[in-house]
């Protein structure tokens, strides 16, 4: 897809107009006809007349050649200049025209390589069970008594979807991706119509995530082996041969817990490929944000952890006992275990420790300006912003 550098309208690949404001985009040969067109119309019957006027047979051949002569001259003044005025004002045009074009195709290029891949949900939803996903002003959340249901973020609008009850949500485009009870991949539209059953029946899917075309998850009937499919259910294909958990897809990496080999870091290519190691420390509560790779250290009890994506720079964050960590923006929201499951945050650098509520919080989902919670052991969920304030029940 291509876009027009005049106006900024989105352009089909065919397209040799802006639909938008009509700017040639592909039309250079079309206009280089139409000069040389122009150009070519050459005064021909004029010269022609000159050459085959009549002219009195006393003339000397001396005189003829004079008149001759003078014809070619006034003639050359005429419209040979003529020609080369056109010429040069063409092949301006020509010039304004390909740096135009090129202009065009440097911008194409330019947008074709920073095109972001879509995902369905945050790795630090997902971990925290996916239960919760937005889309613009919608918000799509799973309910253990009502199934999965759609509210406005402002409280509006509240619509059940499907009576199944579902995890790992991602919303993309007109789909609801999620993996109900029994871990069957499953979609819906996201007004709750035309349910599809992805991939293969004897699948259970966790951890899944949307990401472009594909749909990466942990196969617990395989292993908990890593697969992907596409999202239209079609090229089901084994990743690798780990016992995988905690995943998170960034980029051109998956990122696992590989508790084959006692829940260390591991990453690999989303086609399989180019599998390491990333540390050596018990892990769990993967979330991926920018350079660096968050997680709980298993094995320095459940402390929050950070290594950057190439294994290096290992850090230690905080000193609580810690889960539900969800890494947003600046932040990292946790459940401090350390004081009887409260919401704490602190940066992502470990410093300005905060705590949010007295509540008992666990499976913690952040979307906007909102973190979404549960309260432990308890049927309900709460909201509250990202800085503590606004406490309210919201399911």
């Amino acid at each position: 897809m291509r876009y027009c550098r005049e106006c900024g309208e989105q352009l089909p690949d065919e397209a040799r107009f802006c639909i938008g404001c009509g700017t040639a985009v592909a039309g250079i040969d079309n206009e280089k006809n139409i000069k040389t067109n122009q150009i070519g119309n050459l005064p021909t019957e004029t010269i022609k007349g000159f050459s085959t006027g009549k002219s009195p047979k006393i003339i000397p051949v001396i005189i003829l050649a004079i008149i001759l002569l003078a014809a070619g001259v006034w003639g050359w003044q005429k419209y040979g200049q003529g020609n080369n005025i056109a010429t040069s004002e063409y092949q301006k045009s020509s010039i304004a025209q390909n740096a135009k074009s090129k202009n065009v195709q440097d911008s194409t290029n330019q947008l074709d390589s920073t095109k972001a891949i879509i995902y369905g949900n945050t790795s630090g939803n997902i971990v925290n069970g996916g239960y919760f996903a937005q889309q613009g002003d919608w918000l799509y959340y799973s309910n253990a008594n009502a199934g999965i249901l759609r509210v406005k973020t402002d409280g509006s609008g509240r619509t059940g979807l499907t009576v199944y009850y579902g995890s790992d949500l991602n919303v993309v485009g007109d789909w609801v991706y999620y993996q109900e009870s029994m871990g069957e991949l499953v979609r819906i539209k996201t007004d709750g119509s035309g349910r599809q059953r992805l991939g293969n029946k004897n699948d259970g899917a966790h951890c899944m995530t949307v990401a472009g075309d594909w749909i990466y998850f942990s196969n617990y009937n395989q292993t908990d082996n890593l697969y992907r499919i596409k999202i239209d259910g079609s090229h089901r294909e084994k990743l690798n041969d780990d016992k995988s958990g905690s995943i998170s897809v960034v980029g051109d990496w998956i990122y696992y817990s590989n508790i084959s080999d006692s829940f260390k870091i591991y990453r690999i290519k989303t086609d399989g490929s180019n599998r390491g190691k990333l540390n050596d420390d018990g892990s769990t509560y993967i979330n991926v944000v920018g350079d660096w790779v968050y997680y709980l250290n298993i094995s320095d009890g459940y402390k929050i952890y950070r290594v950057k994506t190439d294994g290096s720079g290992r850090q230690k964050l905080n000193d609580n006992e810690s889960s539900n960590i969800n890494v947003a923006g600046d932040w990292i929201y946790y459940s401090n275990e350390s004081d009887s499951g409260k919401l704490y945050r602190i940066k992502t650098d470990g410093s300005n420790k905060t705590k949010l509520n007295d509540m008992d919080s666990s499976s913690i989902h952040v979307l906007g300006d909102w973190i979404y919670y549960d309260k432990h052991l308890g049927i309900n969920r709460y909201r509250s912003k990202t800085d503590g304030s606004g406490l309210e029940q919201f399911d």
